[in-house]
């Protein structure tokens, strides 16, 4: 079957199954509740999906860029297993153009987009996701051009101490210690964790290891957050970068920590600052190097910063006031301005540094929201200036209308941004060459659904349009054997967007084994103006995404999901071993997971990529074929063990 008639099949069914259920509405795959969504999402009019702690435990995904996979009109492009390093982008839009938060607090790696996702957390760490389909440049400035992302990991009331262990094929081991400790007025919680595997072909293994602390500290006059990270893994990097040269291999190194002030009920204010390093070192060829290979790759940036945000909510509804500023900056041996000072590198000893760069951003944005039972309507502006790229204004509004008790229409407009990455502006290679004069892209989006919640069952359906202004990507004239970025003249978008899920918990059906089933669709088609320039990345998008999960109860705390990924990439890649253009195919994904929580115990069974199916998110690095994992964790409730011990 071909893969547009199987997608346009699927959709029948959808249909059908509507038409059948007179009180029948369906869902996105979260429930979507504005108390859930301030973060990113403050008036609860756009459409924010929130992935919980028990959906996390219930889905066959074992890391964070797995489980952004199944997500609805989020595209994860991998160069490997796990997560070594994956590619994030939501809507169709590049790699760079998602902000990535933690509790908060952007992580976004100036260097390149390629390390958004070197966060110093784990999956088993994460209490909940919240993802921002849609520009966010308005709230949370540069960078949120497509989407954003929000990893939080705080919030547990519960004391306790955790183990957790697994294996899987290809010699892959992993393990991890974590504990929370919580009282009235504090909460503290700290975890290590180790990963490392064989690999699944030559060149594709790895290591990983983090520490992460959290905590809360609550007195009269306001509350303390403070967090603070590491995260170190290596890996054969078979491909990742050149098809020439197979035998690649990385090693990235990551720091992170803020703090943050809390304050007021009326009015609420918060103040934090963060500090984020990292750290990346590039060997072309793992073992045996030319001799005309001279020096590894080494790159290490600092991100400096502090936001301010003030809330407080006069009659007419809620009016915010954010303020933004950090600090960017390089120290490499190919990124940058040359220097004629070298200078060692802090975090490798075989490194150096002779090239530097850094800039200064601020940004300030004000919004005023008006909730009422009738309608809700907000609007705002950023203002954001960079030293080296000026100034940008992101005005944007956003109205919403119920429609019945169970159905709201909403329509939003909203221009965002992107700052180039160092990458962009400064890499020069055999078949790359950098153009320091980019400027910033832009881009204008209107978006329009429908939301509609009933009864444990509820559903999304939505478009949207967005213009891109000189967008940046890599490209070449077809007679041009390199690569050069650039802002073509602009980028047109459309999609489409349709998700639903049903809970069957809310229903009082007897023996009933179905405990969820949820379904996503995406289509998204772009056009480019530049000419005959031939796009290295922004073309290779998921034109068609399906998405079927499954949830069943086997016996008593005996449970299994069954999640299906159908993909239809767009663009072609150059086959290396045969020079010709090929065209990405259409593929077809299956996992299934087992789980049992017996006490304090979860205990699973996964099996990964069931049909073997071969398949690639870049080209010439095949994706690992059936992957089977087990594991279990054990969790001590502290605060029992403490009160058993004081009998």
């Amino acid at each position: 079957m071909k893969p547009g008639s199987f997608f346009f099949m699927m959709l029948v069914l959808i249909s059908l199954n509507a038409s059948g259920q007179k009180d029948t509405v369906f869902i996105d795959e979260v429930v979507i509740s504005s108390d859930r969504l301030s973060t990113l999402n403050p008036d609860g009019i756009r459409l924010v999906q929130v992935i919980t702690r028990d959906q996390m435990d219930k889905l066959p995904v074992n890391n964070i860029n797995d489980l952004l996979e199944y997500l609805t009109n989020t595209d994860i492009r991998k160069r490997g297993a796990a997560d070594i390093q994956s590619d994030v982008s939501i809507r169709g839009g590049s790699f760079e153009q998602t902000l990535i938060l933690l509790n908060g607090i952007r992580v976004n790696n100036p260097q390149t987009g390629h390390h958004n996702l070197d966060i110093p957390v784990e999956l088993n760490q994460v209490e909940r996701i919240e993802i921002l389909q849609g520009p966010g440049a308005r709230l949370f400035g540069a960078g949120a051009f497509c989407g954003v992302i929000n990893i939080i990991t705080t919030g547990s009331k519960e004391s306790y101490l955790k183990l957790n262990a697994g294996a899987g094929m290809f010699g892959q081991y992993e393990g991890g210690i974590s504990a929370n400790i919580n009282s009235r007025k504090t909460n503290n919680f700290i975890s290590v964790s180790g990963k490392k595997c064989s690999g699944y072909t030559t060149n594709t293994d790895y290591y990983v290891w983090k520490a992460f602390y959290s905590g809360r500290y609550a007195f009269n006059f306001g509350s303390f957050d403070l967090q603070a990270g590491y995260a170190d893994k290596g890996f054969g990097a078979n491909s990742f970068y050149s098809s020439k040269y197979p035998d690649q291999y990385e090693q990235t190194k990551s720091g992170f920590t803020s703090i943050k002030y809390s304050t007021g009920k009326k009015i609420n204010f918060s103040v934090a600052g963060y500090w984020q390093r990292h750290h990346d070192r590039f060997e072309l060829f793992r073992d045996d190097p030319p001799l005309w290979y001279q020096n590894h790759n080494y790159h290490l940036t600092d991100v400096q910063g502090s936001v301010m945000n003030l809330q407080f909510h006069p009659k007419i509804g809620n009016t915010t006031l954010r303020a933004e500023f950090y600090n960017e900056k390089i120290s490499s041996n190919v990124l940058g301005n040359s220097s004629s000072d070298t200078i060692t590198d802090p975090m490798d000893k075989d490194g150096f540094f002779t090239r530097f760069a850094h800039r200064n951003n601020f940004s300030i944005a004000i919004g005023q929201a008006i909730i009422g039972k009738k309608f809700s309507f907000s609007m705002g502006v950023l203002v954001n200036y960079n030293n080296h790229f000026g100034f940008d204004f992101c005005p944007g509004l956003d109205f919403s209308l119920p429609v019945s008790s169970w159905a709201t229409w909403y329509i939003a407009a909203n221009k965002s941004f992107r700052i180039p990455t160092f990458t962009d502006l400064y890499y020069k290679g055999p078949v790359n060459s950098a153009n320091p004069d980019l400027s910033a892209e832009k881009a204008y989006t209107l978006e329009t659904g429908l939301k509609l919640i009933h009864k444990g069952i509820s559903a999304n359906i939505s478009g949207f349009y967005r213009y891109g202004k000189n967008i940046i990507d890599w490209v070449k004239a077809p007679d041009s054997l390199k690569w050069q970025s650039d802002n073509i003249t602009n980028l047109d978008t459309w999609g489409a967007e349709l998700s639903a899920d049903v809970n069957f918990s809310a229903y009082n059906i007897r023996n009933n084994p179905l405990k969820s089933i949820k379904i996503a669709y995406t289509f998204l088609y772009s056009d480019k103006k530049s000419g005959d320039m031939i796009s290295y990345y922004l073309m290779d998008y998921l034109k068609h995404k399906f998405i079927l999960d499954i949830n069943v109860k086997i016996y008593k705390k005996i449970g299994m999901s069954i999640l299906l990924n159908c993909s239809d990439r767009n663009g072609t890649y150059t086959e290396y071993s045969s020079g010709n253009e090929i065209d990405y195919k259409p593929y077809a994904v299956a996992d299934t997971k087992i789980y049992w929580r017996p006490l304090n115990f979860d205990i699973f069974l996964s099996c990964n990529n069931i049909f073997n199916t071969a398949y690639y998110d870049f080209g010439n690095i095949q994706m690992p074929g059936i992957w089977v994992s087990g594991g279990l964790s054990y969790s001590f409730n502290l605060k029992k063990i403490k009160n058993e011990s004081g009998k």
